[in-house]
């Protein structure tokens, strides 16, 4: 769990799947970015999604293929957010 550097409130894993690029403390009011903690990790992730997707496409109908879709979806949703550190907003 991520905490606020300024008042220690716990930035919860909901509040970081819905922020895209930024994130504001509700408690103090600070802004976070939102960066990428390990480059090889976020790649390997999109690779595996992939590599997810091809083989589902082999395996199920070609009507389905929509089902392919939303587990890369999911498997990107689910995964990122323990890729991320919270870089205090220069002002």
């Amino acid at each position: 769990m991520l905490k606020c550097n300024e008042c220690g409130n716990e930035i919860t894993y909901h509040e970081r799947v819905l922020a895209l690029r930024s994130i504001k403390c509700k408690k103090c009011g600070v802004r976070y970015n939102i960066e990428i903690k390990n480059i090889p990790l976020f790649l390997a992730v999109i690779a595996s999604a992939f590599f997810i997707h091809d083989y589902l496409m082999g395996v199920l109908d070609e009507n389905l293929g929509w089902i392919s879709f939303i587990v890369i979806l999911g498997t990107v949703v689910i995964l990122m957010p323990f890729n991320q550190r919270l870089e205090k907003k220069k002002s």
